[in-house]
C-alpha cells in the first residue's frame, strides 16, 4: 500500500489550530489544543524537517502555561490515581498473568510452532489486502469499510517519519480534537500480515474516538486518548478478530499463528511491567520520570524486604531496561480485555459504555469483568486460539 508522503494537510491542521488558540477559554482546552499542536508539529518537522510553529503562538500566554500547566496535572492525576490503586492493578492483573504465561509458553514449545517459527513471512500484494479486508470488514465489522475506502481516497495513510523518536512504532493513530479529525501513520519497513492487523488496529483507534466523540466534546475525546487505560481495547478487539477471521478461513493460517503469538507475547511483557509498577514505591514513582529501569524497581522491592503473595523475582532473568508506565497500562488492559470480550458481543457493548478516562474495578465487575470473570474468558479464548495444537 502506498504510503503518503506529501503532508501538506498536517501543515494546513497546524495552522487551523493556530487560528483556534484565542478561542481556547479554560484549562482543559488550552491542555488539548496545545498539546495535539505540538504532536503535529513535531511529526511534521520530523517527517520535512520544516519547523511550522509560529513563534507569535507563545504570546497567548494563557494557551501555552495553561494548556502545559494542565498536561502536567493530567499526568499527575494519573499517576496519582494508579498510586491509590495499586492493589487493584496488582490483583486483576496477576489473576490472569500466570495462566496465561503457562499456555502462552507451552505453545511455544509446542512442535507446530517451532516447525512454523522460521518460515518466511508471506507476501501479500495490495490488490490481495484490500480484498482480505474488505471480506474481513463485510463479515466483521462493514462499518470500517467506509472508513477504509475514505482513508484510501484522500491518501490519509502516511508514512512514519523516519526518526529515532518513532524508531519503536510500527504505526499510531493521532487525533486532533479542533476538527474530530484522526491522522494515521505506518512504518514504510512493516509490510504484509502485519500492515494488514495494523490497517484494522489503528482504524479502530479513528472509529473509537468518532464513536466517543458522539456522547463527549472534542476536548475530551482528546484527554481519553491521552490518559484512558482503555483506549487500547477496541483496536485490539478488531485486531484479534482479523486473527480469528483469518484463522477460520485458512488464510495464511502459519504467519497468522506467528503474528499472533508476537501479540501475546507483547501482552505478557507490558503485564509482567504493570505487575513490577504495582509494586514499586509510591514515593519512588512520585519523585521519577515516567521511564523508570527494571533494574531499580526490582532494588526498591528487594531492599524493602517485604514478602508478596503473588509473585517471586528472579534476578537472574531480569532485563535491565527503562519501561514505562504510560505505555504499562494501555497495552496491558488493551489486549487482556479485548480477549475476554472477543466471544461476547454484548459484553462488548456493555464495555463501550462505561468505558473513562480511568481505571474502576468496580464499574469492571458490575458488567461481568471482575478479574476471575477476564480470567476465565481470557483463558478459554487462549485455548480456542493455541489449545489445538499443544
Amino acid at each position: 500500500m502506498q504510503l503518503n508522503t506529501n503532508y501538506d494537510d498536517l501543515y494546513r491542521q497546524i495552522k487551523n489550530i493556530e487560528e483556534h488558540f484565542l478561542d481556547c477559554t479554560n484549562a482543559n482546552s488550552s491542555a488539548a489544543y496545545y498539546g495535539t499542536y505540538l504532536n503535529l508539529v513535531q511529526f511534521y518537522y520530523r517527517a520535512t524537517y520544516q519547523n511550522p510553529f509560529n513563534p507569535k503562538i507563545n504570546r497567548n500566554k494563557y494557551v501555552k502555561f495553561a494548556g502545559l500547566q494542565q498536561l502536567n496535572s493530567i499526568s499527575h492525576k494519573r499517576l496519582e490515581h494508579f498510586i491509590q490503586n495499586q492493589t487493584d492493578h496488582l490483583s486483576f492483573i496477576s489473576s490472569s498473568f500466570f495462566d496465561f504465561v503457562d499456555v502462552v509458553e507451552d505453545f511455544g514449545d509446542s512442535d507446530y510452532y517451532n516447525s512454523i517459527f522460521w518460515k518466511s513471512s508471506p507476501i501479500i500484494s495490495d490488490f490481495e489486502i484490500q480484498d482480505i479486508l474488505s471480506s474481513f470488514f463485510r463479515d466483521c465489522c462493514p462499518e470500517m469499510q467506509e472508513l477504509f475506502d475514505s482513508f484510501l481516497e484522500q491518501k490519509k495513510f502516511y508514512m512514519l517519519p523516519q526518526s529515532e523518536l518513532f524508531s519503536g512504532r510500527d504505526g499510531c493513530t493521532l487525533y486532533n480534537p479542533v476538527e474530530n479529525e484522526s491522522n494515521v501513520f505506518f512504518s514504510s519497513r512493516i509490510h504484509s500480515l502485519r500492515l494488514l492487523s495494523l490497517i484494522v488496529h489503528e482504524l479502530s483507534h479513528v472509529e473509537d474516538f468518532s464513536d466517543y466523540f458522539q456522547k463527549a466534546s472534542s476536548i475530551n475525546v482528546c484527554l481519553y486518548q491521552m490518559r484512558s487505560p482503555f483506549c487500547e481495547v477496541p483496536a485490539f478487539y478488531n485486531q484479534f478478530h482479523l486473527y480469528e477471521y483469518l484463522l477460520k478461513n485458512d488464510i495464511y493460517k502459519d504467519a497468522v499463528m506467528v503474528e499472533l503469538m508476537s501479540e501475546f507475547n507483547g501482552l505478557i511483557d507490558f503485564m509482567d511491567d504493570l505487575l513490577l509498577f504495582s509494586v514499586f514505591s509510591s514515593n519512588e514513582l512520585r519523585k521519577r520520570s515516567n521511564f523508570i529501569s527494571r533494574e531499580k524497581i526490582l532494588a526498591d522491592v528487594l531492599e524493602q524486604g517485604e514478602e508478596n503473595d503473588f509473585f517471586e523475582f528472579d534476578e537472574s532473568g531480569l532485563v535491565n531496561e527503562n519501561i514505562s508506565l504510560d505505555d504499562s497500562i494501555p497495552y496491558s488492559y488493551g489486549p487482556l480485555l479485548a480477549i475476554a470480550m472477543m466471544d461476547d458481543e454484548a459484553l462488548y457493548r456493555k464495555f463501550s459504555m462505561i468505558r473513562g478516562d480511568y481505571f474502576d474495578k468496580d464499574k469492571l465487575s458490575s458488567i461481568g469483568l471482575s478479574q476471575e470473570d477476564v480470567s476465565q474468558k481470557v483463558m478459554k479464548k487462549c485455548d480456542d486460539f493455541l489449545g489445538k495444537y499443544l
